[in-house]
């Protein structure tokens, strides 16, 4: 249980925090009877009650062969994290606590079908007296094919085909088999496949053939058909399903075209627009001749209304059966950039296999994901310039880090099952509803009961996590809160399944704010930070405005944001505009600073970076145009839909922690140093007096690493002889100037005489030189800081020279590669927000002109209270 007051920094100083005074406590019941209900199938019979984690791979042979290190390693660290909850349960309890245990099971994923290898149970023999395991036969590795990909199923029961996390000898097996014997049989089917003709093709895969050069190729895979398998073996004990796969499934059930097929999607708002918009919330019209057939001459409103069924079900019954997804994105030879990379695609964007490979429809994954609180991964980085053979900025070697570090998150984090979570508040308030698209699925009593307007909405999760951040708008009742009422209450309530016990825990949540007629006391006690994730989640939301109700491509209709205006990008830019001009000119009107002069722009003390918050939001990926100003259709679009996609869906369930980096990279200047920077540091109570928040937990007092202050994201503070580390969320990148000396690259990155691909250097971070040391240092606690990150953030070196002064060597597994500058400086014009764009002005501007359309509000209130209303 926690209970603590936030205090002032210094005696007799006016603390914002203090205004309000929110008290908070938080405490975790174990709950029984009505709350436990037993899960029943069908027939209504009761399920086994026994609690295990399920956790089930699909693998796409396209992908990387790595993901089984990455799942050896997710099983290596359940088994650890077993034994570590076993034996500090025992010693808090006194009493032995029971443990869930968990299992993993693979499957593999190809062109024409989902392969099951297992290693089947010893067979038992009765003995008269009890039945013993039959030790004397070694099992042998055994396949199930399922060929029929548009009606899939799961053939043998769960347990049949997954392994306990803690027979690592099994395990170790069966991954060794996969390597050796199943991965080259199904990579030679797919070869196999891609050479066929269409009717071929289709006699394969059991199917009928459709137009095109090739029905199947190598890169193709089964995706959607594997998601079901998996889904359908968990429907009656729940757990998470994981598909790591090199392109969207495009063949089977649930197969994805490309709707990125044109180059004036970007240059036409409602076209890209379209292209947002997961295929779950388009409106197909079957009787619109228009829809029948594209461009092409494909046949594609039966694939895309046949998907979309599957996409919808399948979330509904992960829903209901408490079954989490997660989909990782690997690299391939075809890969783009995604995760805030942002790299370019050739400029021919005609409709060709490389194209096709590299639109992944993250808009629908994602979707997906959401609706059944799961992750969304794209570990990959290539660029290719016009011209230019396509380059890896990451090695393989750190591709393969961060998916095994990825699949250790997602399996391995504190977490809750089955969740629900409920919020009420004290009189005169009331939960209006929940904020932007949350993960689960919204459950409105009042609504669906037939209440009488009291009742709040419920939130139904198949999983929480540490990172789960959820948004509720607060309103007034009809009289309001009542006069002789100097606090609120706010309550949360949070029903879920332990993870590591299988209890059935309530988490409650209480919160108490005062209450003031003042309103400069609420600006005092503005928090930037959740300041900055609401207006974050309500850009996206205006943005996507298509997702509140079903998106029609020919009409406009129903697409409207909370604005009531058509939800377009440069809309959702404007209502940021607006939001902040109306935060600040009521800060005018209704404070002490209405006595300030009108030519002087005033701002709180608490929101003084408001207006840079604002500015950087339009110049993000999230919203900012995806074509530059005067170039047409010349020119590759940055960011892609894929790419704006994939950071929206982060964006929607950002945590305040980490709001304002989403928007506005941090810059570090690592040439500049002070000698503590990148040093471990661990504070003494002496120091907590003095922070802020005045907290005492144990947590405060854990060692870190001390971080360079950062510098302004702009090009006027770049040294072409210094090395900067930029940090946008997602990505890290390790800015070296042209003119730093040869004996600081050499402190910088080891060197070794080895030689690689002559595509590009491959670097590691010196680990034997003090400079080098602080670098990684510096690197570990951006990456580790708060749980809330979005991604295992991958280190990109942008350098020119590299050549002259530091011999390439084979890659380790920290290691990095370099590119040209010709090559990055997209990237890096992109992640500078402070500079002025072809779309946006610089800071200086945007305050003159958000300071003119303060001061034209502020006039206008004025007027309308003088004359009594225009």
């Amino acid at each position: 249980t926690k209970n603590f007051n936030k205090r002032p920094t210094v005696p007799g100083a006016l603390n914002p925090l203090l205004v309000a005074c929110p008290r908070v406590g938080v405490v975790d019941h174990v709950v029984r009877g009505d709350y436990i209900q037993p899960r029943k199938n069908e027939f209504g019979q009761v399920l086994q009650q026994e609690f295990v984690d399920y956790n089930l791979y699909a693998i796409d042979v396209a992908a990387d062969m790595s993901a089984l290190d990455g799942i050896a390693k997710v099983a290596e660290t359940l088994s650890q994290q077993g034994s570590q909850f076993q034996t500090e349960y025992t010693e808090t309890y006194q009493k032995h606590v029971p443990i869930a245990h968990s299992r993993i099971g693979i499957c593999l994923v190809h062109a024409t079908g989902v392969t099951l290898p297992y290693y089947p149970a010893p067979r038992t023999y009765n003995t008269g007296e009890a039945y013993e395991e039959d030790v004397t036969e070694e099992p042998k590795l055994e396949m199930v094919e399922l060929s029929d990909i548009e009606e899939p199923f799961n053939p043998l029961p769960v347990r049949a085909w997954t392994v306990d996390v803690t027979d690592t000898a099994t395990l170790s097996k069966l991954c060794d088999a996969i390597r050796e014997e199943v991965w080259p049989h199904l990579v030679a089917l797919n070869a196999a496949a891609a050479a066929l003709t269409p009717a071929e093709a289709a006699i394969a895969i059991d199917r009928k053939p459709t137009t095109g050069n090739k029905s199947v190729n190598e890169g193709t895979n089964c995706g959607g058909a594997a998601l079901q398998v998996m889904a359908d073996a968990l429907q009656s004990v729940g757990g998470r399903v994981t598909l790591i796969a090199a392109t969207r499934p495009r063949n089977g059930i649930g197969k994805l075209r490309n709707r990125d097929i044109s180059a004036t999607n970007y240059s036409r708002p409602y076209s890209e627009q379209s292209l947002r918009t997961p295929l779950q919330h388009h409106k197909l019209n079957k009787h619109d001749p228009r829809h029948s057939i594209n461009k092409l001459g494909c046949p594609n409103l039966l694939e895309d209304a046949k998907s979309k069924g599957f996409y919808k079900n399948l979330a509904s019954n992960c829903q209901k059966n408490k079954i989490a997804i997660d989909i990782v994105i690997t690299d391939n030879n075809h890969s783009a950039s995604l995760g805030g990379l942002n790299m370019e695609k050739p400029d021919n964007r005609n409709v060709d296999n490389d194209n096709d490979a590299i639109y992944l429809d993250v808009a629908t994954l994602g979707e997906l994901c959401r609706a059944t609180c799961g992750n969304l991964k794209c570990l990959r980085a290539s660029i290719q310039m016009p011209g230019q053979a396509r380059k890896f900025l990451i090695s393989r070697n750190m591709r393969k880090e961060y998916l095994r570090n990825e699949l250790v998150r997602s399996a391995t984090r504190i977490s809750g099952k089955d969740a629900i979570f409920k919020l009420r508040c004290s009189s005169g308030l009331r939960v209006k509803s929940f904020h932007g698209l949350v993960p689960g699925n919204i459950i409105d009593d009042d609504l669906t009961v037939g209440g009488n307007g009291n009742s709040s909405p419920e939130l139904e999760m198949p999983t929480c996590s540490v990172d789960t951040c959820i948004s509720v708008a607060i309103d007034y009742k009809i009289g309001g809160i009542p006069k002789d009422q100097s606090m609120v209450y706010f309550q949360g309530a949070l029903l879920y399944t332990c993870k590591r016990t299988g209890r059935r825990l309530i988490r409650i949540m209480t919160l108490s704010m005062r209450v003031t007629d003042n309103p400069a006391d609420v600006y005092r006690g503005a928090d930037l930070g959740v300041l900055a994730a609401v207006l974050i989640r309500s850009a996206i939301w205006d943005a996507a405005g298509s997702q509140k109700n079903d998106y029609d491509p020919e009409s406009v209709k129903g697409n409207e944001g909370s604005s009531g205006r058509i939800s377009t990008l440069q809309t959702s830019r404007d209502i940021a505009v607006d939001t902040c001009v109306e935060i600040l000119s009521c800060y005018r009107l209704y404070t002490s600073a209405k006595k300030s002069p009108p030519a002087q722009l005033v701002l709180p003390e608490s929101l003084q970076l408001l207006p840079l918050l604002i500015l950087s939001l339009r110049k993000s990926s999230l919203l900012r145009p995806a074509l530059a100003k005067g170039l047409g259709y010349a020119q590759s679009p940055s960011p892609t839909c894929d790419d704006r996609c994939f950071q929206q869906h982060y964006a929607m369930n950002v945590s305040p922690a980490v709001a304002t980096l989403l928007v506005h990279p941090n810059v570090y200047c690592l040439t500049s140093m002070e000698s503590s920077d990148g040093t471990m540091y661990t504070p003494s109570p002496v120091d907590m007096k003095n922070r802020s928040m005045g907290s005492s937990d144990e947590v405060d007092y854990e060692p870190y690493i001390r971080l360079p202050h950062p510098i302004h994201p702009s090009m006027s503070c770049l040294n072409d002889d210094g090395i900067h580390l930029i940090d946008d969320g997602f990505s890290l990148y390790l800015l070296v100037g042209n003119r730093v000396s040869g004996e600081k690259r050499n402190q910088l990155f080891a060197t070794t005489n080895s030689n690689t691909s002559h595509n590009s250097d491959c670097l590691d971070i010196s680990t034997t030189s003090d400079f080098g040391e602080k670098v990684g240092n510096i690197i570990h606690q951006l990456r580790t800081f708060h749980e809330s990150r979005f991604t295992y953030a991958p280190l990109v070196v942008l350098s020119d020279s590299l050549d002259s002064t530091v011999h390439s060597h084979t890659p380790t597994e920290n290691a990095i590669e370099s590119s040209s500058n010709n090559s990055y400086e997209g990237i890096l014009l992109n992640l500078l927000v402070d500079d002025p764009t072809s779309h946006e002005k610089g800071y200086v501007d945007f305050l003159c002109s958000l300071h003119r359309q303060i001061r034209n509000k502020v006039m206008s209130e004025t007027y309308a209270e003088t004359h009594g209303g225009f």
